[in-house]
């Protein structure tokens, strides 16, 4: 079997892959393993996957995967540690490059979740809830430990904050 999950950046593409390790599954984190690849970059084919030695012809899943993730705690994490992202994003997204970090996060992650959606994927998962897809999907339970992998330390979102990003999701 090979899976493709995708997902906007920061929001569990690495948890993903760990907890189908875990299952004896080969699916690499944002690298093609013999199962797949689980990688915010697979919800467009550019160049520079192609770059990478990746192509999405060669990964030809039978199941894709979209991780949607807590929307406040993913633009946090998006904004405050992974705004180095935002440049190459915004060749397939707009944004404002002007806007607060938590703006751009927020349009190019709703532009990133039309992007991954476009590949028709086969499942829509919370990244929350994606050990239980695996307990109905697989009739394997990931490790409970996984749940932080990959985690990143950042503040939360204000108030203010949530209020334009909820905003965004919502225009």
């Amino acid at each position: 079997m090979k899976i493709l999950v995708i997902a906007p950046p920061r929001s569990g593409t690495g948890y993903a892959a760990r907890c189908l390790q875990d299952m004896g599954l080969d699916v690499g984190h944002e690298r093609l393993g013999q199962n797949g690849i689980s990688s915010w970059l697979w919800a467009v084919d550019c160049i520079d996957n192609a770059r990478w030695g990746d192509n999405y012809q060669d990964i030809r899943p039978d199941m894709v995967v979209m991780l949607m993730r807590n929307l406040f705690d993913h633009i946090a994490s998006l904004a405050f540690t992974a705004s180095n992202a935002f440049e190459w994003m915004g060749q397939y997204v707009e944004y404002d490059k002007q806007a607060p970090a938590h703006v751009q996060a927020a349009q190019l992650s709703a532009g990133w979740d039309d992007l991954a959606l476009a590949r028709k994927p086969d499942h829509v998962v919370a990244t929350e809830n994606f050990d239980m897809f695996c307990k109905r999907e697989f009739d394997f339970a990931p490790d409970p430990a996984l749940k932080n992998y990959n985690a990143r330390k950042h503040r939360p979102l204000t108030r203010s904050e949530c209020e334009d990003v909820y905003a965004i999701y919502n225009s």
